[in-house]
């Protein structure tokens, strides 16, 4: 009940925000798609698969738990305009042989591909300390980045990553309140906008956020690249409208995100 109920107060939060479709990369649970069917939004799933720094009475089996993933996915993905995506947590969340396992996933099953990268500093340090490498340049040693990778926050990538995401086809998601609230940084969005690496927008939900109101992210977001860059043209309140729709559309890969004949017509009515 539980689970059926924060996913349906989420659901509600955003459609009164405008929010049509969306990814939730968080544990995932059968009340949560009940709850978004019902609410009749368009959700995504993004599983949040980790196997490693997980407490003793939550551990079992990769193998329970590659089953466990591939059950979520047979049941839910393509139903009710709802859909399953594959999440490793993050890169020390998981090791080399699950990303990869996850990764084939997406590849086999056509899913959407997400992962946080290059969050915070502290990220930053424990990578470079495990493996000698930052953590986009990590995922590319272990051969994780063959599938087209939604890579969450990017806030702190190095100019070798950067060309990295770009050759790779990396999709970076913006999260600009979240990264404000945790301290995390500014990612050099307008960087990417101009290397070519498409954005997309996000909020990171309401644990890290406070709100799920997209409106809000895309004037903070905007505002924190003025800021960045101490240039007000660097990035048009276009940019920041596109990243929150097209962009994202196209990266979920669904028929929408501009008004135009022959697109799913996911319509907002705002009282201006």
């Amino acid at each position: 009940d539980l689970v059926y109920d924060y996913g349906l107060l989420g659901a509600m939060e955003m459609l009164h925000g405008g929010i049509t479709s969306f990814v939730d990369m968080d544990l995932v649970y059968d009340p949560l798609f009940e709850a978004w069917r019902d609410a009749g939004i368009r959700g995504t799933a993004a599983i949040q698969a980790v196997n490693k720094w997980v407490p003793k009475e939550l551990m079992i089996s990769d193998e329970q738990r590659k089953k466990d993933i591939v059950a979520t996915i047979d049941r839910w993905h393509g139903k009710d305009g709802l859909m399953v995506a594959v999440a490793p947590s993050t890169p020390f969340n998981c090791t080399p042989d699950f990303i990869r396992f996850l990764q084939d996933l997406c590849l086999q099953r056509g899913l959407g591909y997400y992962c946080h990268v290059s969050e915070n500093k502290w990220e930053i340090e424990q990578s470079v300390k495990n493996t000698g490498m930052t953590p986009l340049m990590y995922m590319d040693s272990i051969g994780a980045l063959s599938c087209p990778l939604c890579a969450v926050h990017g806030v702190l990538f190095t100019e070798e990553e950067k060309a990295l995401a770009k050759e790779k086809k990396v999709t970076v998601c913006y999260n600009p309140k979240s990264n404000m609230k945790l301290g995390s940084g500014i990612a050099p969005v307008a960087e990417y906008l101009r290397m070519g690496i498409p954005v997309v927008l996000g909020t990171d939900g309401a644990a890290s956020n406070d709100l799920l109101d997209i409106f809000e992210d895309m004037r903070t977001g905007l505002l924190m690249q003025h800021l960045r860059y101490n240039d007000p043209s660097c990035m048009s309140a276009r940019d920041a409208f596109r990243m929150a729709t097209q962009s994202g559309a196209e990266y979920l890969g669904i028929n929408a995100g501009v008004l135009k004949e022959g697109k799913d017509a996911d319509i907002v009515l705002m009282d201006t």
